[in-house]
């Protein structure tokens, strides 16, 4: 048996599709496009130009799907889609147009696919996972590997980036301003403990972002499972980073030239998040949300 996953973020569109074995499954396809969903209008509407081509990628992610027999499909939504006042009517084209039928997402559901991904991948008894997308960022905290708390942010790294006009030189300014603001969000959840010994596991994008570039300044062979880095060596990454115009931040060798342009926006996030809680490394993995709704699927059959 097969299923599909679509996942329609802030940033890009990404379909999975896993041929279930057992308890667990293998991935036999994955297709990614950057549509920017996120990039909302003055009116927090979705745009015109945006939804048309997220329909013509839904359209050919549905086409991929029906070479595959035997198949389930999932197919959900976040931040962006959450957000706009024309979520619901972005919905209904989809419907219409491909007959896939999407979910939104809140930001609990968010956080506990990722934690079911991040406790299938690793053998972490307890932490926090922390999942930085394109509009929101997501921490949880587990123990003895059971959900205990989790909270939904709406800052990513593309709203950050358009918001404070990240793709240039980044200023003092502009990196304290944000600082402050998350800071001030994290102070809400007093479960966010300040110095303990527990694990930070990365999910998402601009975390893969950052193992791809270290393997690749270290020259080393990029692993994708499990690729511990150091916090300072995060900061070093920024510190280049942040001095770069946004042509040189989308010509970044080890990374994709959509993921440069608001990779600065990720790391200040993280940065904060890995400052705030005084983690010195933390743990990437190459699962998310998609691998999560597999193994829930899984767990349900």
């Amino acid at each position: 048996m097969n299923i599909g996953v679509i996942d329609i973020g802030s940033n890009s569109i990404r379909l999975i599709i896993g041929e279930i074995i057992n308890k667990d499954f293998n991935i036999l396809d994955d297709h990614k496009e950057i549509i920017r969903l996120g990039d909302l209008g003055e009116d927090n509407k979705l745009k015109d130009i945006q939804m048309l081509i997220a329909l013509t990628v839904l359209k050919n992610f549905k086409e991929i799907i029906n070479n595959f027999n035997e198949i389930d499909i999932i197919c959900v939504a976040t931040e962006a889609v959450r957000k706009a006042v024309n979520g619901d009517y972005f919905i209904k084209r989809v419907k219409e147009t491909t007959g896939l039928n999407i979910k939104i997402l809140t930001g609990e559901e968010e956080a506990y696919y990722e934690y079911v991904s991040s406790i299938k991948s690793n053998s972490i008894n307890s932490g926090y996972i922390m999942d930085v997308g394109g509009g929101s960022t997501e921490l949880i905290r587990f123990e003895d590997r059971r959900l205990k708390e989790s909270i939904s942010l709406p800052y990513g790294a593309l709203n950050l980036t358009l918001d404070y006009s990240l793709y240039d030189l980044i200023g003092t300014s502009s990196q304290n301003e944000i600082r402050m603001m998350l800071y001030k969000e994290f102070n809400k959840y007093p479960w966010l403990n300040r110095g303990d010994n527990s694990f930070l596991v990365g999910m998402g994008g601009s975390f893969r972002a950052i193992s791809k570039i270290h393997s690749f300044v270290l020259g080393k062979t990029y692993i994708s499972e499990n690729y511990e880095v150091a916090s300072k060596d995060i900061k070093n990454i920024y510190n280049s980073i942040k001095k770069m115009s946004r042509q040189e931040k989308m010509s970044l060798d080890a990374i994709s030239k959509e993921r440069g342009e608001i990779i600065a926006g990720g790391i200040i996030i993280i940065l904060a998040a890995l400052d705030y809680l005084e983690k010195k490394t933390i743990l990437i993995s190459k699962y998310g949300i998609r691998e999560g709704l597999i193994y829930d699927y899984i767990e349900h059959l």
